[in-house]
């Protein structure tokens, strides 16, 4: 069965406009505000596997689930308390971007643990556009995208980033399954690790996706972003990671002496922006200006 998302309108019609003013007070929320109640929720599917913060696509009532109309909740109990306020004021500061999913929503309420019903803890629950599509891990792993789709990937991909950049937000969780691709357009998704320059000490992000500074220094800023996405081209292109290792500690190592291989028929364009994407240096490495304006990326999109 095939779903459309809700739209902000529409939800903003339904529920109003959340404050990202009191975003701090995340715990102490005005209940004067209508919300959707849980018990509301129509669950469609599970998104994610991970059981300790599930991602779910639901429909609010029956009405919307018979139009087919659905957001997205993701859930979170206290144990992540001290990532609420970062993910939800980072991802609503870059919503504002059509290659950027929306959030909508945010409350907290306490509910019974489902390991001890004695034991009461506060969840949060965020509601988030749905996006249609596939992750793009779908396409390293198996389907195929030509080099003009996956270069409309990196430029769209490219011009997200440097949106949350501009509104002082690095995403440090830039990799495949967090970018949704449909018919030729992406949305970037999880801003759960996201940071800015004042916090860059303290968030990392996923082991093949880590940059050579993280690794080398433990600091980062901006540029890791970048390399990020050219982990992520590496990958839609030859189908695996370039700092590969079956064990964490080989990855990183990996990282930390730049050791990668191009493929030997690979362009000239297209393996000059993969080295400068993954320079080891973030001082020396590409802009996201220069990555739109690259050769490759013009090539391709002609």
């Amino acid at each position: 069965m095939n779903f459309t998302s809700l739209s902000y309108d529409e939800y903003k019609d339904r529920y109003g406009v959340f404050d990202i003013n009191s975003v701090e007070d995340i715990l102490n929320l005005n209940t004067e505000k209508k919300r959707p109640l849980v018990s509301e929720f129509k669950i469609i599917k599970i998104l994610t596997k991970d059981n300790e913060r599930p991602v779910k696509l639901i429909s609010l009532n029956r009405s919307d689930y018979h139009d087919r109309k659905v957001v997205v909740v993701k859930i979170l109990d206290n144990r992540y308390e001290s990532f609420w306020v970062n993910e939800i004021k980072f991802h609503y500061q870059c919503q504002n971007h059509p290659n950027v999913a929306k959030i909508y929503d945010y409350f907290c309420i306490c509910e019974s643990s489902p390991h001890n019903s004695f034991y009461k803890r506060r969840v949060l629950y965020m509601i988030i556009e749905y996006v249609p599509g596939r992750d793009l891990s779908t396409y390293s792993i198996g389907l195929r995208l030509t080099d003009k789709q996956i270069a409309g990937i990196i430029k769209q991909c490219a011009e997200a980033i440097n949106h949350c950049h501009s509104n002082g937000v690095i995403h440090c969780d830039v990799k495949l399954e967090n970018i949704i691709y449909n018919n030729g357009d992406i949305k970037l998704i999880d801003f759960g690790l996201a940071s800015n320059p004042k916090q860059s000490d303290k968030i990392y992000g996923t082991c093949f996706y880590i940059s050579h500074e993280l690794v080398s220094s433990g600091n980062y800023d901006y540029p890791v972003d970048i390399w990020a996405m050219g982990i992520v081209l590496y990958e839609l292109m030859f189908g695996f990671p370039p700092f590969g290792g079956t064990k964490h500690k080989e990855v990183l190592d990996n990282i930390l002496n730049n050791s990668y291989i191009i493929p030997i028929n690979t362009s000239s364009s297209l393996r000059d922006l993969l080295s400068r994407m993954l320079e080891k240096n973030p001082i020396k490495r590409i802009t996201i200006e220069e990555i739109m304006n690259h050769k490759w990326l013009e090539t391709n999109l002609k």
